[in-house]
C-alpha cells in the first residue's frame, strides 16, 4: 500500500465529528436493544401460544406447526438483523471512535476477554432460541414422546 493510500485510510476526524459518531453509536445501541427486546417478546408470546394450543385437542396441531415455523422464521430474522447491525454499523462506529478517543480504546481493549452484550443479545441468544424452535419442531414432526 502506498503512503498516499495509507494517509487516505487514516482520516482525521474533528472533535465535533467524533462527538457525533459517539452519539450515533449510542443511538444505534439503544435501537439494537429495543429491537432485541421486541424480538424476545415476540418469540416468548409464540412459545406461550404454542403451549396453549398444544395442550389442547389434537385438532390444533396444524396451528402448532404454523406457530413453530413462525418462531423459526422470527428467530432467524432476529439473528440475521442483529448480525448485520453489529458488524456493518455498530462495529464500524466503535472502530472509528476507538482510534480517535484513546481512553475509549483503552477500556475497549481491556474488555476483549469477554463476549460483549451485543454478541450475547444479538448472536448467542437468537441462535439458542432458533435451536430450541428447531428442537420443538423436530419433536412434533417425529412424534417423540415427552414423558419424563
Amino acid at each position: 500500500m502506498s503512503e498516499e493510500q495509507q494517509n487516505n485510510n487514516e482520516e482525521e476526524y474533528s472533535r465535533d465529528q467524533i462527538e457525533r459518531l459517539w452519539n450515533w453509536g449510542l443511538h444505534e445501541d439503544n435501537s439494537f436493544f429495543a429491537r432485541s427486546n421486541f424480538f424476545l417478546l415476540s418469540v416468548s408470546m409464540l412459545f406461550v401460544a404454542m403451549t396453549v394450543f398444544f395442550s389442547g385437542e389434537r385438532d390444533n396441531i396444524v396451528l402448532v406447526y404454523i406457530i413453530g415455523i413462525a418462531g423459526v422464521a422470527i428467530s432467524f430474522m432476529w439473528l440475521f438483523q442483529s448480525w448485520i447491525h453489529i458488524h456493518l454499523t455498530i462495529n464500524k462506529i466503535k472502530e472509528i471512535v476507538r482510534e480517535n478517543l484513546p481512553e475509549y480504546g483503552d477500556i475497549a481493549k481491556a474488555r476483549t476477554k469477554f463476549p460483549s452484550t451485543l454478541k450475547i443479545m444479538g448472536i448467542y441468544l437468537p441462535t439458542l432460541i432458533l435451536l430450541i424452535w428447531l428442537a420443538v419442531l423436530y419433536i412434533l414432526v417425529f412424534n417423540i414422546p415427552m414423558n419424563c
